[in-house]
């Protein structure tokens, strides 16, 4: 099982996705960032990322939302927030 149920907040339940992660940091380079893999727990695909935004656009990408979501206001603690055209309270498929 790759998604479990959160949090619940005004009739949704938020869902939660695992992903294996491995990160590899050059001790010799230090600025190059980290370099890895990431796959999602039961899909069998793993994805090769090269630096921080390459491996939030492989995250943003496999959960279907913007990279950047705005700033939460008044949101509880441990429950997402909605953003303009997704909902964060929806499951993921």
């Amino acid at each position: 099982m790759t998604e479990a149920a959160g949090c619940e907040r005004a009739g949704s339940t938020e869902r939660f996705v695992y992903f294996v992660v491995r990160i590899r940091f050059d001790p010799q380079d230090p600025a190059a960032g980290p370099t890895g893999i990431i796959e999602r727990l039961g899909s069998g695909r793993a994805r090769r990322f090269s630096g921080t935004q390459d491996l939030l656009a492989v995250l943003a990408e496999e959960v279907g939302v913007p990279t950047s979501p705005p700033p939460a206001s008044g949101a509880e603690p441990g429950c997402a927030t909605t953003h303009p055209g997704h909902d964060f309270n929806q499951g993921v498929g």
